[in-house]
């Protein structure tokens, strides 16, 4: 029987992955058995709430991410900044349509 449910993770490029995976009866066990902390990566990029979209973009590119977790000025998060906001912003700034602005999770 296949189990469905939602995982959240640092997959260790320093991106945040979400979404819903479909694991069947034993592959659902061996993910029982790893801890978090032995998943995650080590290494965190991140951008504060009052910095330029353009220096939040340049570090996504920079480090190969598509997701940044966003922290205020005590360095406590605040909210994901991920590339679908990006094209979404920038297609409501600009006035045009884009894929990532009628995407909805």
């Amino acid at each position: 029987m296949n189990r469905l449910f939602g995982l959240t993770r640092w997959p260790g490029n320093g991106e945040l992955e979400k979404g819903v995976l479909t694991i069947q009866g034993e592959r659902r066990e061996e993910l029982d058995a790893i801890q978090v902390r032995n998943a995650m990566s080590k290494q965190l990029f991140s951008c504060h709430s009052a910095d330029p979209v353009t220096e939040a973009e340049r570090l996504m590119r920079e480090k190969q991410v598509r997701r940044l977790p966003v922290v205020d000025a005590e360095k406590r998060p605040v909210g994901i900044l991920t590339l679908n906001d990006l094209a979404r912003e920038a297609g409501r700034v600009s006035g045009r349509r884009t894929v990532a602005a009628d995407a909805e999770w």
